[in-house]
């Protein structure tokens, strides 16, 4: 009797071992499901987050730098308007205000053409022709201004030389309307557009003194004007 008592002892000894050893095993496998999971959904988390950072800071950059883009852009027209504001004073010295005010204009406006991308060539061809129109205009008052006082006294003034600087005038309101045009349509910010647009205004400026000038000479008849006038 004792024998089978040690022997039952014995298979529930070995039993309750079995049992345990099959709950530890089992409870570390499910430690390593756990873990495993968390590792995965940590991973899965990883690119999301990573892209909602590149998105952030894309947001935050795009605004400043085209913000800075646009500065420099300004400070390029401001820094050659400059440039050619130096150099109408020093080879211009004697001429008006006005003139020296288109010359600029016309010469920035031809100098900043490369910054008007597809339309560079249309800005460069406008202020060309412009630079040339003012090539004409101040030949021809040149020579309304050497005409003697006695000779507009007797025959009036110039007005084949007036009727040049008409031309032009008509010539050039329709280039002015270009570059207004073409100024209007660029890709630049507003503050460099009215930059651009003050230097048309100055051309403008200059039409009207030269519209003036000439309106005045063909009205002078002189003394014998009449005859042939």
């Amino acid at each position: 009797m004792k024998k089978i008592i040690i022997v039952l002892v014995a298979l529930m000894l070995v039993s309750a071992a079995v049992v345990s050893a099959a709950n530890q095993a089992q409870g570390a496998n499910g430690k390593k499901d756990i873990n495993a999971s968390a590792n995965a959904s940590k991973s899965d988390n990883v690119p999301t987050q990573n892209a909602y950072q590149v998105i952030s800071q894309l947001q935050q950059q795009n605004p400043n730098q085209g913000l800075n883009t646009s500065l420099q852009v300004l400070e390029q027209v401001r820094s050659r308007i400059e440039q050619k504001e130096q150099e109408v004073n020093a080879t211009m010295p004697n001429s008006t205000q006005n003139q020296k005010m288109a010359q600029v204009a016309v010469q920035a406006m031809e100098a900043t053409a490369p910054m008007f991308g597809k339309s560079e060539e249309n800005i460069s061809k406008v202020s060309n022709e412009i630079k040339n129109s003012f090539e004409i205009t101040t030949r021809a008052e040149e020579r309304i201004k050497s005409r003697s006082g006695f000779v507009k006294f007797l025959a009036g003034g110039d007005n084949e030389a007036a009727g040049l600087i008409a031309q032009e005038i008509v010539r050039n309101e329709n280039r002015i309307r270009e570059l207004n045009r073409l100024i209007e349509e660029s890709d630049f910010d507003p503050e460099t557009k009215a930059i651009l647009q003050e230097q048309v205004q100055n051309i403008e400026q200059e039409q009207l003194r030269l519209k003036t000038l000439a309106q005045n000479e063909i009205n002078n008849k002189g003394i014998l004007g009449w005859i042939w006038k």
